[in-house]
């Protein structure tokens, strides 16, 4: 396609747009209006930011260029200038520029859309479409400047336009006068909090069908109910990931067309109230299927996985609580949600359905409400189970378990950070030869081995009630020492790797050698990072930097360790001690031993 054939196919869909220009520059108006001869446009050229306002105020203005010689300077004044007026700061801005840098520095007064001094007209025509293109107004609620920060750095400029309020009463009144596309808003506002906030907006008929999304650090399943009580569309619990956040807002402002509709499986052998639970759900949007039995249910559920199951208690084939038992076997329904629905209220009866992995239980008769509330609650439960399963794979198990606890104790980026020191025992595992591996495999068999390794490493060391701590390419760092005898559980985790890791090899053709290094003793372990940004739950001292050091020494496929490792399980073990050595970076001796064997004992 040459240069015309492309400037045709993008003014085929090119809405003619009213261009206020703001240029200091003798001419460049012109030329602008030259490149766009051919486009129709209506252009209004002005030299200052109070000429800007002014000719705003006074005519419709689709979009500001600011042309290539217009300083940083005037390109600031009139980004503040619009910030400041409420009607017109979603205005598009598209500028000229001459380099990178002068980009970056634009983007911090505002200006979203860039396009080259030097570009062609195909070019020049493709900004103007992005830069007129409607973004997503998202409101977003919260006191801490902190998480506003980390929200903006989440959200695509040219596809959001994010507007951050820290008082709930003046984005209420911000909601009244211009409605956004979505609001997103903290649980715990000084003010108004978010409850509050979205019963009012949710209570107005012009803001009703705005999505509001309540976010919180706290996430249990109460907090999540009162949320959904006040009329909330969706719970997020901090902190939260960028895609997870691009992907509650895409689904919740998608047209109705595009939206993902919820798969519900209804069983119960009662036809007449089977079809009307599946009737109620139909009629708030939700897809569903019915059985008449637990097999049956299960059969369908082989071919089309539900989102959530709202099952029958009192049923003669397979009761609900049989029927839940055979869901959880399945690996691939373990965190789909479960209602059980049954005309007594027993006690017992509740406690032996959620023993058994039932979610939720819920009394007939229950009113249409109660149903659509159940149901919306542990859809979002389920999805925040989904979402933390998903982290696990990119965070220490150490992190999880201290960001779990300060969850119920606080809500908030800006607490205080705690560090103490403890005694534990720190393991380093590397791969031997990794560089050498590497040069002779593809990135994706690199990959495919290293997580097969992984996979493996894992294992052996959950099997030890050992903590991971991080993945430093191809080494594993490991905390023993919540339980009782760190030190044991840490050697016998270094002896069963060695012995899995050949078994390992023969089943994959692989060639994978280790090296390993144990040490005990008291280590800093906390939450060490920026308060504002992120934390890294994990352990620093000598004590790590020796474990680390010993597995550098330790020969190939063998476990090394200190003499303080040495003397916890000095009675277990069988070593060959080392001549004492001085460590890069250390004072004093190391005396290290190779650890041969342990004596098996019950834990």
């Amino acid at each position: 396609m040459n240069a015309r054939e492309e400037e045709s196919t993008l003014t085929s869909s090119y809405q003619a747009p009213t261009i206020l220009c703001v240029t200091q520059q003798d001419g460049a108006s012109d030329e602008l209006s030259r490149r766009l001869e051919r486009y129709p446009h209506s252009m209004t050229v002005v030299n200052t930011a109070t000429e800007m306002l002014d000719t705003i105020s006074n005519s419709d203005t689709d979009l500001i260029i600011l042309d290539g010689d217009t300083n940083l300077a005037i390109a600031s004044e009139i980004c503040n200038a619009l910030d400041g007026q409420a009607a017109v700061q979603m205005l598009p801005i598209l500028m000229f520029t001459k380099s990178a840098e002068e980009e970056k520095k634009a983007e911090e007064f505002g200006v979203r859309i860039f396009v080259s001094s030097l570009c062609n007209n195909v070019e020049l025509i493709a900004a103007i479409k992005r830069a007129m293109a409607k973004r997503l107004v998202v409101l977003h609620i919260d006191d801490d400047p902190a998480i506003h920060e980390q929200v903006a750095q989440m959200l695509d400029n040219e596809i959001y336009c994010l507007v951050p309020m820290t008082r709930s009463a003046e984005a209420l009144m911000k909601i009244g006068e211009d409605p956004p596309d979505i609001i997103i808003c903290d649980l715990e506002m000084p003010d108004i909090n978010g409850l509050h906030l979205c019963r009012y907006v949710k209570q107005s008929e012009r803001t009703a069908d705005i999505p509001f999304v309540i976010c919180s650090g706290l996430g249990s399943g109460n907090d999540m109910k009162r949320g959904f009580e006040a009329g909330a569309d969706d719970y997020m619990t901090k902190p939260f990931t960028a895609e997870h956040l691009n992907k509650r807002i895409m689904t919740l402002t998608a047209p109705d067309e595009n939206k993902r509709i919820e798969r519900i499986l209804v069983v119960d052998e009662v036809e007449c109230m089977r079809n009307l639970v599946m009737r109620t759900l139909r009629h708030q949007g939700f897809q569903t299927k019915g059985a008449a039995t637990g097999k049956q249910a299960l059969d369908l559920m082989a071919d089309h996985p539900p989102d959530l199951i709202v099952c029958e208690l009192e049923m003669t084939e397979m009761d609900g609580r049989e029927f839940t038992l055979e869901v959880r076997k399945n690996p691939r329904h373990a965190l789909t949600p479960i209602l059980i629905a049954s005309s007594t209220n027993d006690r017992s009866g509740r406690a032996r359905c959620l023993t058994a992995g039932a979610s939720d239980f819920i009394v007939k008769p229950f009113s249409k409400e109660k149903l659509c509330l159940a149901v919306q609650h542990l859809l979002s439960e389920g999805e925040l189970k989904r979402e933390r399963a998903a982290v696990r794979h990119y965070l220490s198990d150490a992190a999880i378990e201290i960001a779990l606890k300060q969850i119920h104790q606080e809500a908030g980026v800006g607490s205080d950070m705690r560090a103490d020191y403890r005694f534990m025992t720190v393991l380093f595992v590397d791969v031997v030869g990794f560089t050498g591996l590497c040069e002779r495999m593809s990135a994706k068999e690199v990959a495919t081995m290293l997580n097969s390794y992984f996979d493996l490493v894992v294992s052996e060391i959950r099997n030890q009630d050992g903590l991971i701590d991080k993945f430093i390419g191809d080494c594993v760092m490991a905390l023993f020492g919540r339980v009782e005898n760190g030190a044991y559980r840490a050697a016998r985790f270094g002896l069963e790797l060695i012995k899995k890791l050949e078994i390992f090899n023969q089943q994959t053709g692989y060639d994978i050698q280790v090296r390993i290094g144990i040490n005990s003793g008291n280590v800093l372990l906390g939450d060490l990072g920026s308060k504002h940004y992120r934390r890294d739950y994990t352990v620093i001292g000598d004590g790590v930097n020796i474990a680390q050091r010993l597995e550098q020494l330790s020969p190939v496929n063998s476990v090394m360790i200190s003499d303080v490792t040495y003397q916890l399980i000095r009675e277990l073990a069988s070593v060959e001690t080392q001549d004492s050595i001085r460590l890069k970076g250390m004072e004093g001796e190391v005396t290290p031993h190779i650890l041969r064997s342990l004596r098996p004992v019950n834990l």
